[in-house]
Order: structure tokens, then sequence, then C-alpha cells
């Protein structure tokens, strides 16, 4: 849900940015520039948190790997 409150956000600002460069008379590159770096900063929230999920992933594997190891050392006596 966040996720899609964000995109819809940065949907907005971009627009809003897109629209304002149209009527600019002077730096009509301000702008696209603005829009472009809001979408860069959407794409980096949603790839710095599958990262995130997939490091979580990789420390749950590790662990189960280690507890299953840990019962297997046991079981042998």
């Amino acid at each position: 849900m966040k996720t899609i409150i964000l995109f819809l956000i940065t949907m907005v600002i971009s627009t809003g940015a897109l629209l304002a460069s149209l009527s600019m008379k002077t730096y009509p590159y301000i702008g696209p520039a603005i829009a472009f770096a809001v979408v860069l900063l959407f794409m980096g929230y949603i790839t710095g948190k599958s990262r995130r999920r997939s490091r979580q992933r990789e420390k749950e594997r590790l662990f189960y790997q280690y507890f299953i190891a840990l019962q297997n050392k046991r079981s042998r006596f």
C-alpha cells in the first residue's frame, strides 16, 4: 500500500514538473530534470526494498542451515 501511494505521489510530482516546464520561458530544462530525479528516487526506493528483502531471506536461510547442522550434530551422540 505504501508503495502504491509513493508511486502516485511520484507521478503527480513528475507530471506537474513536466507541465510546468512547458510554460517556462527561462530554464525550461529544470522541469524534466526534476521529473527524472523524482522517478529515479522512486526506483532507488524500490530496488533498495528488494535488496533488503533478499538479504533477509539469505540470513534466514543461513540460520536454518545452522540450526539443522546443530540438530544433526546433537543427534549423532
